[in-house]
């Protein structure tokens, strides 16, 4: 299983394409799921991972509120690919969703086993909301 690290930033193109860094592209050469994430975000799973996720939601509950719910935030996004420019298409109702406009910064994170696409503005307020958060959780790891 591939794990994403790194923060890199690229602008969204006028036809709603981003770069994906060549670092990535190995990970998704077999393909790619792209959904709405948590906090106003894009998640993109590897092909291989995101197969790994539907099949343990089918394995779960179905008609519960909560899974409904949650079935159609990830499961409505879109399988997808990188082309052969390292370019990701964004359909316009996830754009929509995460606040991404052609011209502007897009922030690619790499989150364990996803890419997260933020609207740049959004990636910062998050991250600095977070700080006392983050060093509370970091006081409950034992490294």
């Amino acid at each position: 299983m591939t794990v994403f690290s790194g923060e890199h930033l690229h602008s969204l193109d006028d036809k709603g394409r981003v770069v994906i860094p060549s670092m990535y592209r190995d990970a998704l050469a077999d393909g790619a799921f792209l959904t709405r994430g948590m906090d106003k975000c894009l998640w993109l799973f590897p092909e291989a991972t995101w197969s790994t996720i539907s099949s343990r939601l089918r394995q779960m509950r179905t008609f519960s509120t909560k899974s409904r719910l949650r079935d159609r935030r990830l499961c409505s996004g879109a399988r997808t690919t990188i082309d052969a420019q390292r370019r990701l298409m964004i359909p316009p109702i996830l754009r929509e969703y995460a606040g991404l406009a052609e011209g502007q910064a897009v922030v690619i994170a790499g989150i364990n086993n996803r890419l997260e696409l933020w609207n740049r503005e959004r990636w910062e307020r998050c991250i600095e909301a977070d700080s006392a958060a983050l060093e509370e959780a970091m006081e409950e790891i034992d490294l």
